[in-house]
């Protein structure tokens, strides 16, 4: 049975800029190896405009999580640099 990581990146950025896109982050994360199994992107609409998140399920390369822990790491602080996104707690629940 494979491995599988659920993921649930926010794609509003906190720069004011553009929202990232889907496949940005989506590729993001392959670049570092994973495969992406699912992806899912919801809208909630609010006050202070439409907040888009993606819901991304993935494997990842290899069955080891100490080996793709600090892959996932990497992906995360590159999505991090523009948008609001807790790697803490995104790689605690990983």
């Amino acid at each position: 049975m494979t491995q599988r990581i659920a993921l649930t990146i926010p794609l509003s950025r906190i720069d004011g800029k553009p929202d990232n896109g889907a496949l940005y982050v989506i590729a993001t994360i392959v670049e570092r190896g994973f495969r992406c199994i699912s992806a899912e992107v919801s809208e909630l609409a609010h006050g202070a405009g439409i907040e888009r998140t993606l819901r991304l399920v993935c494997a990842p390369p290899h069955r080891d999580r100490a080996r793709w822990i600090s892959a996932l790491a990497r992906a995360l602080q590159v999505l991090s640099a523009d948008a609001d996104i807790d790697e803490a707690r995104a790689l605690a629940s990983a």
